[in-house]
């Protein structure tokens, strides 16, 4: 029978899942991700030296855009993390069902706890002191104060039967993470996203932020570091190993399994995984193995289907309403879960998750539960708000018979020839959807010429060109040349119209498909130009809806010219004193 405890906790996680994905985004970083760095007794490892620290990938295999997620990219990402979620609610809904598992003998199932748990510490010691370091710099710490940290955390709450890794060589790493300011770990992050509501900044100082998730990784660093290898008091742990998620997450890296997303099938798929992470126990002696030791020395039990059924099993059985124990227990530890709330306990691990994925846990954010609300409610307006925008977006580009004209740039394809030119620039005069499906064919063609030195283009060209992906400078400055020459020709066009058919800056657009044109010509041969002038031909097609509106306009102009000049008659015929009786 589930405890009132619990149901509550099942029910707040659900409420940080809505919360969060309706939020979803991953802090920026760089374009790929790397393993996890083993936690090694004696020296540094070489690969160490050259280790980009960045958020890990048990999960995720991340690449982004220079100007960050692209669409496949981010469905991908929201979907691997919502997830990441209901695989824990999975593991949890499944309890019910689940028998007692059996093995050939007690040290068996002691020994498949132990690996579980050590699994557990391993990683969340790896994750927690790299982001310590980078909380550190974050707060200005001075390498001095940071030691003496280090010293007075490990010193006070590392237990003495401590196996993954050394207290000497933890103490190490943490050192090494801190003075490696190059390579600092990414912290959970969304506040450049643009999928963050945009009502959610401002809501909260950063380094208020920081602060409170400063404060949960000290907490998840001294709950790691206290667990001493025995299955019966796992002290700090307790809360970590009751959440489903960060369970089933251990469970998905002992099976040698991830999550993944197909698009194809446009569904989440587990895909075999062989170098996630896992720490076989050997009596009290716990080390990190590889898959093929891992698989022939991980105790099963009977009738074992795999390894994560396995461990699923013992989840229900075990591990889901473990609690602390009290009797017995280091003082520094009982003193801890004295005073530790229920909240405490849930937040903490939640900012756990958040190291793992890069995702804040917005409940850090807030000053009290209630707050949550409120950021559900700032989600739910911004989605309603970006598909609002959305939809005005794309009126703008498939307008009705009854909406204003659209001059729209013609696909370039129908006209340009890469290979011989000649450089042109033709639109289509479009009233409604009707003109838009007939590019050019049976259109009326307007045309006016731009006249531009043979030389000019060249050393547009030629900038364009040789300029360095990084100077924007200098494509800025070939591009304001152009249209100083450009704009005066344009506006004198325009005069020419009875009605023009554009209005706004045309000679912006002019300019960039002029230039691309040009970089498109591989077979462009200028050499020979001096300071002639080539005339660019610009071609504007209407569609017949178009002209029907046009003729509309005129006629609508000309009846009130009409009615002008009557009005005009009447007044001055009302004012001659000759005429009035």
């Amino acid at each position: 029978m589930r405890t009132q405890r619990h149901r509550t906790t099942k029910w707040m996680w659900r409420i940080k899942l809505s919360m969060l994905v309706s939020c979803f985004v991953f802090c920026s970083g760089a374009s790929a991700l790397i393993p996890l760095e083993h936690l090694v007794l004696g020296d540094f490892s070489k690969a160490f030296d050259r280790e980009i620290s960045t958020p890990i990938d048990y999960i995720y295999q991340q690449s982004r855009d220079k100007d960050g997620l692209s669409d496949r990219s981010s469905i991908r990402h929201a979907q691997l993390y919502r997830g990441f979620y209901e695989n824990g609610f999975l593991l949890d809904a499944s309890c019910p069902e689940q028998n007692e598992l059996v093995y050939t003998a007690s040290w068996q199932r002691t020994q498949a706890l132990r690996s579980a748990y050590a699994t557990l510490q391993y990683i969340g010691l790896d994750v927690v002191i790299r982001a310590l370091a980078s909380y550190a710099h974050f707060f200005e710490f001075s390498r001095e104060e940071y030691l003496r940290f280090i010293d007075n955390h490990i010193g006070n709450f590392c237990s003495q039967n401590l196996t993954v890794i050394s207290k000497h060589q933890l103490r190490l790493n943490m050192q090494r993470h801190f003075d490696k300011t190059e390579s600092l770990y990414n912290l959970p992050d969304i506040t450049n996203n643009k999928l963050l509501p945009s009502s959610l900044k401002g809501q909260i100082a950063l380094e208020e932020i920081r602060k409170r998730e400063f404060a949960q990784t000290i907490r998840l660093f001294k709950s790691f570091c206290s667990w001493g290898n025995d299955v019966d008091n796992l002290r700090l742990l307790i809360p970590l190993i009751r959440n489903p998620q960060i369970m089933a997450f251990i469970f998905r890296q002992l099976d040698s399994e991830r999550l993944d997303w197909n698009h194809d099938l446009s569904r989440l798929v587990i895909r075999n995984h062989p170098d996630s992470v896992k720490v076989l126990c050997r009596g009290l002696i716990c080390r990190r193995e590889q898959e093929t030791n891992f698989r022939r020395e991980f105790p099963r039990a009977i009738g074992s289907i795999s390894i994560g059924n396995d461990m699923s099993r013992l989840y229900c059985n075990e591990m889901l309403n473990k609690d602390f124990q009290v009797q017995n227990q280091d003082p520094k530890i009982r003193s801890i879960i004295d005073r530790w709330t229920f909240d405490e306990q849930n937040i903490m691990t939640s900012h756990f998750i958040s190291l793992i994925t890069g995702v804040p846990d917005l409940f850090i954010w807030s000053q009290d539960f209630s707050s949550g609300k409120k950021f559900l409610r700032f989600s739910i307006d911004e989605s309603w708000n970006r598909w609002a925008k959305e939809q005005v977006s794309d009126l703008n580009h498939n307008i009705f018979y009854e909406e204003p004209l659209t001059l729209e740039l013609l696909d370039r394809s129908l006209y340009f020839n890469h290979i011989s030119g000649p450089v042109s620039v033709e639109f289509d005069l479009n009233m409604g959807e009707y003109d838009r499906i007939y590019q050019r064919s049976g259109k009326l063609t307007v045309e006016f010429d731009l006249k531009l030195t043979r030389a000019l283009l060249k050393w547009a060209r030629e900038v364009y060109l040789n300029s360095p992906i990084e100077r924007d400078d200098i494509r800025d400055n070939v591009e304001e040349r152009l249209y100083r020459v450009i704009s005066p020709q344009v506006e004198r066009a325009q005069e020419r119209f009875e009605f023009a058919p554009w209005e706004g800056d045309l000679t912006s657009i002019l300019v960039d498909e002029i230039l691309t044109q040009l970089m498109l010509m591989p077979n462009f041969v200028v050499d020979r130009w001096g300071n002639e002038l080539l005339d660019i031909p610009i071609r504007m097609h209407y569609g017949p809806f178009a002209l029907k509106y046009i003729r509309h306009l005129r006629l609508v102009r000309d009846e009130k010219k009409r009615r002008s000049e009557i009005i005009e008659t009447i007044e001055g015929l009302s004012s001659d004193p000759d005429l009035v009786p």
